[in-house]
């Protein structure tokens, strides 16, 4: 869908860091490893609302209401919260 809609999508992680490859690296194998060709992965430390707004993004989709909030806040992106269940 997003290759059609030519949407660029990125993938936003506040994983912590572990022994090997970078966070960067280990996410994106996972995500390949699902399913999504040649992931596009920012390791954050803060808020992904700033993050958001720097990038001018227009929707977030995220399973963490705390982070759909701080979208919501700090950026003028749509936060869209995928709540398990």
């Amino acid at each position: 869908t997003a290759r059609r809609r030519r949407w660029e999508v990125l993938f936003i992680t506040t994983r912590p860091s572990s022994a090997g490859d970078t966070t960067q690296r280990q996410t994106q194998r996972w995500l390949e490893a699902h399913g999504f060709r040649m992931p596009s992965v920012v390791v954050v430390q803060r808020s992904r609302g700033k993050m958001a707004d720097a990038l001018h993004l227009d929707v977030v989709v995220d399973d963490r209401p705390e982070n759909c909030l701080d979208v919501a806040l700090d950026s003028q992106a749509r936060a869209l919260l995928i709540w398990p269940g």
